[in-house]
This record gives structure tokens, sequence and C-alpha cells, in this order.
């Protein structure tokens, strides 16, 4: 029967044991024991049995396990909240025509800006989106390094906002400032790049 790499490294690791035991129990070898290098070898031994024991999780189980992306029609942007504005916060009020997940979620707008979502407790169709890249200075203008302007919606290949996962739960009479802002944008940041290290997967 073939042996795998795993099982090749146990059977080296039991050998070196089981050889220097021997040198160091044989009187015809001059070889003090050193506790150090024998620990070392159970130790070797223990996290490569660990490994073989553990569960395998198949790969399509991780795939499965994030939420499919799903796409919500754009009906509006407007200009983000005055709280959040004046917190120095740059954001917009979106509204869509299907419902939103609860809490803070991560996703696309109109397939090219990164942004992080707060669904509206009273509404669920509109929430407040903070963009996680260069932000545009308002709903109806973006200027580049260049000074050029453009209209948003213009620029984007879709009119939808596409959610790829959830960021955290809504609290309740929460009162967003910036600091949790802050929070919840860098956690989307992690969330967004490791969905494009794994590849998005389509329906």
């Amino acid at each position: 029967q073939a042996l795998d790499s795993v099982q090749k490294n146990i059977g080296e690791a039991l050998a070196v044991i089981v050889i220097y035991s021997g040198q160091v129990l044989l009187p015809s070898v001059d070889k003090a024991f050193d506790l150090s290098v024998f620990l070392l070898a159970i130790l070797v031994v223990g996290l490569v049995k660990t490994y073989l024991v553990a569960p395998v999780v198949p790969k399509k189980k991780i795939l499965t396990s994030r939420p499919r992306p799903s796409d919500r029609k754009l009906v509006s942007l407007h200009e983000g909240s005055k709280h959040l504005q004046d917190m120095g916060v740059d954001s917009l009020l979106c509204e869509v025509a299907d419902v939103l997940p609860a809490g803070v979620f991560y996703g696309m707008l109109g397939g090219m800006y990164p942004v992080c979502g707060t669904t509206s407790a009273s509404n669920p169709h509109n929430c407040e989106l903070t963009f996680l890249a260069h932000p545009p200075w308002s709903p109806q203008v973006s200027q580049d390094a260049f000074g050029a302007t453009a209209d948003i919606a213009s620029c984007m290949p879709s009119q939808s906002l596409t959610v790829l996962g959830h960021v955290r739960d809504a609290d309740p009479g929460e009162l967003m400032d910036a600091d949790r802002c802050k929070q919840d944008v860098e956690k989307a940041r992690v969330h967004l790049a490791e969905v494009f290290s794994e590849g998005i997967s389509g329906p």
C-alpha cells in the first residue's frame, strides 16, 4: 500500500526517535540524552497525527457556507445623512426595490464600488452606504485624480446593489458614531478581501 506524504513524515519522525533512543541507550555510542531533542521529535509525531485525525471539510461545503451574492435593483441614491456627514464620513442614502438584510452588510454598488451598508430599521428597502475605496463626492458627481467629473450612475455597469455578505447584526436603538462606522468599514474590507481571494461563486 502506498503511503502519502503525511504518513511518510510520521514514519520518518518515529524512525528518528528509535535511532536517537538507540544511540542514547547503547553503551558503545558516546551520546548524552538531550530532552529538548527528544520532545521535538515527539511533538512532530503528535502534530502530524492530530492533522490525520482531524475531520476533513469538503471544499464544496466551504464554498457554500458563504451566502451567495444577491442583486437588488437600485431605485435611488441621495446624499448621506447629516449625522454621518458632520462626523466627516462620506456616505450615500440608497433605496432598492427588494428587501435588504437586517444589520450591516458589505457588497458592491453598481458592480463597481465596494461598499459597507447599514440597513434602515424602519424601512428594509433603504440603507446608508459607506464606500470602502475612493468615495464619490456626491450621488451625482464623482471626481477622479485628474479633476474630471462624471455622473456616478452613468459610470456603473449595472443599476444594482449586490449584497455579498454580513458584517454584524443591528443593535436596537443604536446611534452610529465615527468609531463604530470605522470598525464596520474595516470588517467589511476584510470580508470583501476574503470573498475576492476565494472567488465569488454565482447561483
